[in-house]
């Protein structure tokens, strides 16, 4: 008989808990009820610690292995919110597109973690099917939500994602001119570089606004070279 396939990983128990313990590192320390041995990613990510669970997504994240996307798909379903958030970036992030219609779902959650990741996810598959779902969270309060879903509008070749981004540049809060001012300078678009310049020379927007703009345009087209 064959020795059984190790799960996910050739690691011990203590070396499972020692990457878990590293990825967690960001947030604080793991109590002694949350350190039982985990043979495996995947038992960590059936742990009842939910702190546990979100380090194991993010290190399979970090792996990047194939072979563990239905395990991370398995995750979406979580009752933790920033374990779901986190799987949805993960699988982002490795390129999956089998759970499109879960991300679809995803797009519509009350959640904005959530909500946002999911639309990210979305926005990278350039699907035009997926024009109804955008143009719904361009409606969004959340300034985070509309600018995403108006970049991945225009992405489909939809001018009304540009001209509602050139409209929050204009007139929107501080968060939102930020935001569409960071895309706008990434996009060979006249009509965008015209905003972005006029926005820059307004008299009407403080200083510490433009800076912050600035700023981040810098680091937006040094990122394009």
């Amino acid at each position: 008989m064959e020795q059984r396939e190790k799960k996910l990983s050739e690691f011990s128990s203590a070396q499972i808990m020692s990457v878990l313990e590293k990825e967690y590192s960001r947030h604080g320390k793991f109590t002694s009820g949350e350190k039982p041995p985990y043979p495996s990613l995947e038992d960590a990510l059936d742990a009842v610690s939910s702190k546990v669970r979100l380090a194991a997504v993010s290190e399979l994240e970090r792996r990047k292995e194939k072979k563990s996307l239905p395990l991370l798909k398995s995750a979406l379903s979580d009752w933790y919110v920033p374990v779901r958030a986190a799987t949805i970036k993960a699988l982002e992030a490795m390129g999956d597109t089998s759970a499109k219609e879960r991300f679809i779902s995803d797009a519509n959650c009350d959640d904005f973690r959530v909500r946002f990741e999911a639309l990210r996810a979305l926005a990278q598959l350039k699907d035009a099917s997926l024009r109804p779902v955008f143009a719904k969270a361009m409606q969004s309060e959340d300034a985070r939500i509309s600018t995403l879903a108006s970049e991945a509008m225009f992405s489909l070749g939809e001018r009304d994602g540009l001209r509602s981004l050139i409209s929050k540049l204009a007139n929107g809060n501080s968060v939102e001119k930020v935001e569409a001012a960071g895309f706008l300078a990434t996009i060979e678009d006249p009509e965008a570089q015209r905003a972005v310049g006029d926005f820059l020379n307004s008299n009407d927007v403080p200083s510490s606004l433009k800076e912050t703009v600035s700023s981040n345009l810098r680091r937006a087209r040094k990122g394009k070279h």
